[in-house]
């Protein structure tokens, strides 16, 4: 049979060890040839006590170390040790030290586990608070036989900005806090052992005195910015170091330093070359080489106009070039010179002044431009009176043209592209300004005709003029994509062609072959897009019964959609100012409910009859009926009667509540009803009055 190899109370490793031992004396491995994994471990109980959040018995697997099952119960309470905590196996007792597994995780294979072991947190007994210049900062626990060497050393130890001069403990004493300070340089060191208590506040102090042994030069140097004091000590050093420009101004050197009232001084020194005195430099000390450039009294040449490349250059107030020079810099003239140019002398002593001189291009190669001066070089056809012909209208591309005494009309139309369709061959029309020095401008109309190919018909003679515009008008009443839709309750809903400007419609619908018997007349709209007009309110009966009276039949315009909205045979009730929250079934249905409608009876009816009647604060003279077109009916009131408006089918009736009435603090003063009735019987006689007046007129 197999042989067994026994492991029961063995760990990991030592079973490891047995079965590489048995198995080597049968066979030859190399060591990663040999492995060793446990499928399915077994569970142990361990029984966990003290300061953790669950305490009691714990079935884990025994492969958990004491730390996962310290996991297992919460971990430590708020007072609970993290440095002593006690893992019992009968008579022997470890002591496990969390901050030893925060130094070396591999502390924990220490801890292991079997069946009834205990793990007991006690209370900590020594804590201590360190603040300021560590890596972190907060309470740590600490051990009788560790100091504040080892307390910085669990904080992550010191930041690099720290005052290592000073170290500080706040102590109780006798129920009395202290404070003791020591040198922290001579602790870290070993020299000075510093021992804790509990409760102790361990302050370690920043450094946040400013860098100040240091020295700045800007300006006219290669290298500048802040330099060491202590290696640059002088001018003579720093300026060694910092690399002059060429160009950098060497009889004086300015100096700023700051008093120890944070004002500051300007100093003005000698540069070093010129003097064999070591300028000693301050800390903070601001040095400052001024360059030559700064000093210069320069201003510009320009050449602009008509030249191939304008340019503006700084010149030295004493420089000069000649024309010739400058129109060579400026790439040579533009063809379309002209012969006379202009400078513009600007004094730089006195800016305001200025001096216009005159030069012949042809002969000024010599003449000397001085620096502010502006050379401006002038194009040719800015002073001949060319002319311009334009056309416009009903062309493919309107345009300006420069005159030719040898462009003719037909020229001109070619040039634009053509006629644009829709164009009327017989109503050119030609706007032509006739100019005269002595008389008063005048404007001339000429209406021209052409053949499809552009030539003249009438008047034959007709010559372009310059500053001729000329206006190609369309064939009157032309119109490309004149369509409207009708769409809804007719017999062939679809898009119809407005064959003239004066469509009604009537006309449309007798096109579509007329209203379908399901067809609402009233209830039906019209939509515009010309102009954005959107809704238009308008009743196909009346159109029909009123055909080309454009009062009732709207003459149709393209892009409008007409809409025959299918005859609804419902009456719509609105809830507000009605008593249907009151009686109706079903109140929730969006505040509004719908009835069959009964017939041409008015508002007042449909209210009493089918939401409860009015309500008491209801302004009734607000009831309004509401077409489905969007036509409005308003009730009217006639000295103290109301006539309510007819409900046809489809109809919205809507009233509003009664505003609330205005709170007045009057004192309470008897009604003089003699006076009330007298003011309103005179107010009824005098409007009876006028309606009898009304009618016999």
């Amino acid at each position: 049979g197999t042989a067994k190899i026994f492991l029961k109370g063995l760990t990991l490793a030592q079973g490891r060890e047995i079965i590489n031992q048995r198995l080597s004396t049968a066979y030859t491995f190399r060591p990663d040839q040999f492995a060793v994994t446990i499928v399915t471990a077994r569970t142990i109980l361990v029984n966990i006590f003290g300061e953790v959040k669950i305490t009691g018995g714990f079935n884990i697997s025994a492969l958990n170390s004491a730390l996962n099952a310290l996991a297992a119960a919460g971990g430590p309470t708020g007072i609970g040790s993290v440095r002593t905590i006690q893992h019992i196996r009968g008579s022997v007792k470890k002591n496990i030290d969390l901050y030893a597994f925060m130094s070396d995780p591999t502390v924990q294979y220490k801890y292991d586990l079997q069946q009834n072991d205990i793990l007991y947190v006690p209370v900590a007994n020594m804590l201590a608070t360190i603040e300021g210049a560590v890596k972190r900062p907060m309470t740590y626990e600490m051990l009788p036989s560790e100091s504040l060497v080892d307390l910085i050393k669990y904080a992550g130890n010191l930041t690099t900005n720290v005052l290592p001069d000073f170290v500080q403990i706040q102590r109780i004493i006798n129920g009395e806090e202290r404070l003791f300070e020591w040198n922290l340089a001579d602790v870290m060191s070993g020299k000075l052992k510093v021992s804790l208590q509990n409760g102790d506040v361990v302050r370690i102090k920043e450094s946040n005195k400013p860098m100040d042994q240091y020295v700045d030069i800007d300006g006219s140097v290669f290298y500048g910015g802040r330099y060491d004091l202590a290696s640059n000590g002088t001018l003579q050093t720093l300026l060694a170091n910092a690399k002059p420009m060429p160009r950098a101004k060497t009889d004086l050197v300015f100096v700023e330093r700051m008093r120890k009232d944070e004002t500051t001084e300007l100093l003005s020194v000698p540069f070093p070359s010129n003097t064999n005195e070591q300028f000693k430099l301050f800390p903070r000390d601001k040095v400052h080489i001024q360059d030559l450039s700064a000093f210069r009294d320069v201003t510009t040449i320009s050449v602009s106009g008509n030249v191939r490349n304008p340019f503006e250059r700084s010149f030295a107030l004493n420089d000069h070039i000649t024309i010739k020079q400058a129109l060579e810099w400026a790439n040579g003239l533009k063809p379309s010179s002209f012969p006379v140019a202009y400078i513009f002398r600007h004094n730089p002593f006195k800016p305001a002044e200025i001096k216009y001189i005159q030069v012949d291009l042809n002969n000024s190669d010599n003449v000397l431009l001085q620096a502010g001066d502006q050379l401006k070089v002038y194009d040719n056809n800015t002073y001949t009176n060319i002319g311009e012909v334009r056309i416009y209208g009903a062309v493919k591309t309107p345009n300006g043209y420069t005159y030719d005494p040898t462009m003719s009309l037909q020229d001109l139309l070619v040039n634009s592209g053509g006629f644009s369709v829709g164009a009327a061959y017989n109503r050119i029309e030609v706007f032509r300004t006739e100019i005269s020095p002595v008389e008063q401008v005048k404007m001339k109309l000429i209406t021209v005709q052409v053949d499809s190919t552009y030539r003249l018909v009438s008047p034959l003679d007709f010559k372009l003029q310059p500053y001729d515009q000329v206006v190609v008008r369309m064939t009157p009443e032309f119109s490309l994509n004149r369509t409207i839709e009708v769409t809804g309750q007719v017999k062939y809903p679809g898009v119809y062609l407005l064959e003239s400007k004066q469509t009604f419609l009537s006309d449309i619908v007798e096109k579509s072959g007329g209203l379908l018997d399901s067809a609402d007349p009233e209830g039906s709209w019209l939509f515009r897009t010309y102009h954005k007009r959107g809704g238009i309110t308008m009743s196909i009966r009346k159109a029909m019964e009123n055909k080309g009276n454009a009062k009732f039949d709207p003459i149709l315009f393209e892009g409008d959609v007409v809409n025959i909205n299918r005859r609804e045979n419902t009456v719509i009730i609105r809830q507000t100012g009605t008593m249907m929250s009151q009686y109706s079934i079903n109140p929730e249905n969006n505040g509004i409910k719908t009835v069959v409608f009964q017939g041409r009876k008015s508002a007042r009816w449909y209210i009493n009859h089918f939401a409860g009647g009015f309500d008491k604060e209801a302004n009734k003279n607000s009831l309004t009926v509401t077409m489905p077109n969007d036509q409005m009916f308003a009730t009217k009131k006639i000295l103290f009667f109301r006539k309510y408006p007819t409900v046809r089918t489809g109809s919205v009736i809507s009233l509003q509540m009664k505003p609330p009435k205005p709170v007045k603090i009057e004192e309470n003063k008897k009604m003089d009803w003699q006076s009330f009735w007298a003011t309103t019987l005179s107010a009824t006689t005098a409007l009876i009055s006028i309606l009898v007046l009304s009618r016999n007129l």
